[in-house]
C-alpha cells in the first residue's frame, strides 16, 4: 500500500559509488509497459549508503533508511531511520551487506499473496517503536528451526524489532511462523516491546532471519 503522496518505488542512493537508482516496489508494476516515469523524490523507500553526518536526502520519501557501519552515530530527521551493520567491515563488505539488507526487506512486499502479508506502513510502525529509530541488523541461518535455534535467538535481547523470515515458499507454514515468533517474543526485555514479522520467499534450502532490533 502506498499513500497518495508517494510512488510505490524504491530509491537507492549509493554515495560510495555515486549511483542514484530507482525501481518499482511491486513486481507487477515492472511488467507494465505503459507505466509512468517514477519521480525519484517521492518514493516509498529511500535507502542511503555511505552518507556523511548531516547529509540531507533529496525529496520527501515515506521512509528514508540510512545503511551505516557498526557503531556509527547519526542525527535523524523525521521519517528517517538508521540501520547499522552488526560487525566491523571494509567498504566492499559494507556494500554487499547493504545489498543483502535491501533485497531482504523489499522481498517482504513481493511474491504476493503470502500467508503473512505486510505493507510499508507495518514496517514504518515497527521501526518507529524502536529506541531513537536506530536498529542493528543481524542475520541468522538455520537448516531446521529447533531447540538450538531457539537458544541462539534467546541470547539476543531487544526492546522492539522488525524481523524478516526468508524461506522457500513450499517450506513456509504457519507452524514455522509461530515457532519463530514465540522464540523472538522470548528475546524481548519486557512485555512492553513488540516484534513485527514479515516474510520473504527465496530459493535457498535453509531458513534465514534478518532481525532489525534496538538492543
Amino acid at each position: 500500500m502506498c499513500d497518495d503522496q508517494h510512488i510505490c518505488a524504491i530509491r537507492i542512493i549509493d554515495l560510495l559509488s555515486g549511483r542514484d537508482s530507482v525501481r518499482p516496489l511491486y513486481e507487477q508494476h515492472e511488467k507494465l509497459i505503459t507505466a509512468p516515469p517514477i519521480d525519484k523524490d517521492y518514493c516509498t523507500f529511500c535507502y542511503v549508503l555511505g552518507a556523511p553526518a548531516g547529509y540531507k536526502v533529496p525529496g520527501k520519501h515515506f521512509m528514508t533508511l540510512f545503511l551505516d557501519p557498526a557503531g556509527s552515530q547519526r542525527t535523524l530527521q523525521a521519517d528517517c531511520f538508521q540501520i547499522r551493520c552488526d560487525r566491523t567491515c571494509n567498504t566492499q563488505e559494507l556494500v554487499i551487506w547493504a545489498d543483502q539488507v535491501i533485497t531482504t526487506l523489499c522481498g517482504v512486499f513481493r511474491d504476493m499473496p503470502k500467508l503473512i502479508c505486510r505493507d510499508p506502513s507495518d514496517m514504518l510502525y515497527a521501526l518507529c517503536e524502536t529506541r531513537n529509530r536506530t536498529v542493528t541488523a543481524r542475520a541468522y541461518q538455520f537448516e531446521t528451526f529447533n531447540k538450538e535455534a531457539e537458544r541462539v535467538l534467546a541470547k539476543q535481547k531487544f526492546h522492539s524489532a522488525y524481523v524478516v523470515i526468508s524461506a522457500k515458499r513450499e517450506d513456509f507454514s504457519l507452524t514455522r511462523f509461530s515457532q519463530i515468533g514465540l522464540a523472538l517474543d522470548g528475546s524481548l526485555y519486557s512485555r512492553g516491546g513488540d516484534v513485527t514479522i514479515g516474510v520473504n520467499y527465496h530459493q535457498h534450502p535453509s531458513t534465514r532471519l534478518l532481525v532489525l532490533s534496538d538492543d
